[in-house]
């Protein structure tokens, strides 16, 4: 399993951004400010919000 992952950051007015997060259930929950939230789009499209 990869450490970090390459994500796109989509914040509240913000343009989204490239950023690397951990690849942990902290690490997830840090980037979005709380509990998390996996919602599947697509094939390899994945939603990560709190």
């Amino acid at each position: 399993m990869e450490k970090t992952i390459k994500v796109v950051m989509v914040e509240p007015m913000r343009e989204p951004y490239p950023a690397e997060v951990e690849n942990t259930l902290e690490g997830l929950q840090k980037a979005v400010g709380g509990y998390i939230e996996a919602v599947c789009l697509e094939d390899n499209v994945v939603l990560v919000c709190n």
